[in-house]
């Protein structure tokens, strides 16, 4: 079978090293990000990492069980909208392609949750529902939405860390629009956190 068209494998991992492998992302996040050079607020940024920490330390069991259960798959990998909708897709209303449903069962939650933080920012949140409304409908795994929120702020983090990273480009593209990017990534983030906490 083509690599790919494989359904995604299981990643090998305990269950305490994966939430260890979580914690250490949100401590590299906020050790990237709060450096002097990029004159980000530390004080939201220790804040934001910390609502990160409380959540992983407070559901430790939810992030076990899904490893337990396989759950935590080398997926698709970093899905956008900019990918467009899959093929037989109208455009309106995602879960109507029968391939949609089959990409959504073959990846993981992260991937869709991530694909909707894009529509989101792209003030399209409605299609962000839609899709992870397709992946739960057509995998059967109906992840808490709180968990979902949790990985959303994390990777709207990491969003925005990419994005000051490009502060140290060779000037190539104006230094306030990456920063304006990272802000508004970290505005997501913060929604996202406190939407898991609620």
């Amino acid at each position: 079978m083509p690599a790919s068209t494989r359904p995604p494998r299981p990643r090998p991992s305990r269950p305490r090293a994966y939430r260890q492998s979580l914690a250490a992302r949100i401590e590299d996040n906020l050790r990237e990000l709060a450096s002097p050079e990029f004159g980000l607020p530390r004080d939201e940024l220790e804040r934001l990492a910390r609502h990160q920490r409380d959540f992983l330390h407070r559901h430790a069991e939810w992030f076990d069980a899904r490893v337990r259960q396989g759950r935590i798959v080398e997926g698709h990998g970093d899905l956008r909208p900019e990918h467009g909708v899959p093929a037989g897709g109208t455009g309106r209303d995602p879960t109507a392609s029968s391939s949609t449903a089959n990409f959504a069962s073959s990846t993981r939650p992260t991937n869709w949750a991530y694909l909707a933080l894009e529509c989101e920012r792209l003030h399209a949140p409605q299609a962000g529902r839609w899709l992870l409304e397709a992946y739960v409908e057509a995998s059967g795994d109906a992840v808490p939405a709180a968990l979902i929120h949790f990985y959303q702020s994390c990777r709207a983090v990491l969003r925005a860390k990419l994005a000051v990273w490009h502060l140290r480009d060779d000037g190539r593209h104006p230094p306030g629009k990456w920063v304006a990017t990272a802000m508004e990534y970290l505005q997501l983030a913060q929604r996202h956190a406190e939407s898991a906490e609620s």
